[in-house]
This record gives C-alpha cells, structure tokens and sequence, in this order.
C-alpha cells in the first residue's frame, strides 16, 4: 500500500502545481515563419515537377513540408542523412537548403537494387539521390550501423 500512497501523494501535488499554473485561456498567436522555414519554401516552389497535379500536391502541401523540414537536426559528424520512403518531396532539401552533404533514400523492394533520382530546376539537374531498395521486415538495411548522422521517416 505505501506505493500506491506514494504515487496518490504525487499526483495530488501535481495536479496543485499545474492547477496553480497561470494558464492562458485565449489562442497563442503561432510564431512566425523563420529564415529556414521561408528559405525551404522558396526551393520547392523552384523544383521542376513532371504534371500539375504534382505542382497541386506541392501547393496543398507545402506548409507542412516546410515546417516539418525546418525542424530537421543540423548535419553531425558525417553529414550524412537518410529518409525512409523518399517521396522526393523532402530529400532534395536535405542537400539543397539544410547543408547535407550524402543525402541517400530507402524504400520497399527487391534487396539489392539501387534506384536513381534526380531533381531538376529551370531544368538544370541540381540534386541526386540514391534510393536502396529493401524489406524492412525481413533485410537488414544495406548500411552500417552508424554511418548516417539522421534517419528520417515521415
């Protein structure tokens, strides 16, 4: 029973903090957009993209891209990040505005086969990428363990 007190006991004082708390009522005006945040916008809206649905895709997607992106760690040591199921929407940023200088990609399929990407603006190519096709439930993934600074799965 003394445990069962002893969390009641600190639960009860809790509950006092939180309730003594000044705890505003109204919305909190959000913050305001930052450089990054502005600067991932801008280069996305400058990727060539292959029909006008992907161009709607982008718009109606675009804020959370962005913010999602501007909360991604600075590169570490090796500079090195890797997205799970790269789209393609996300990883050219990666390189691009967020200073990556290995950005590769994983998505399902056959162990062994590597797919390349590329990412063009004004129809320059201004990013590649490489995707390593596996089985997440049955491959062990085609890299060292510790050889990238981030993984990202959105």
């Amino acid at each position: 029973m003394g445990l069962i007190r002893s969390i009641r006991h600190q639960l009860q004082n809790l509950d006092r903090h939180l309730s003594s708390r000044d705890i505003p009522t109204e919305p909190q005006p959000a913050q305001a957009p930052s450089r990054l945040y502005d600067e991932i916008k801008t280069f996305l809206r400058s990727v060539d993209v292959p029909s006008e649905d992907a161009r709607t895709y982008r718009e109606i997607h675009i804020e959370r891209i962005a913010k999602t992106l501007s909360m991604v760690p600075a590169p570490g040591v090796t500079r090195r990040v890797l997205e799970l199921g790269a789209y393609m929407q996300m990883t050219p940023v990666l390189q691009c505005v967020l200073g990556y200088e290995e950005v590769r990609g994983a998505y399902f399929g056959k162990l062994g086969r590597v797919d390349r990407k590329t990412i063009t603006v004004g129809g320059k190519e201004v990013f590649r990428c490489f995707i390593d096709l596996f089985d997440a439930e049955k491959d062990r993934f085609p890299a060292p363990d510790g050889h990238y600074d981030t993984v990202l799965a959105w």
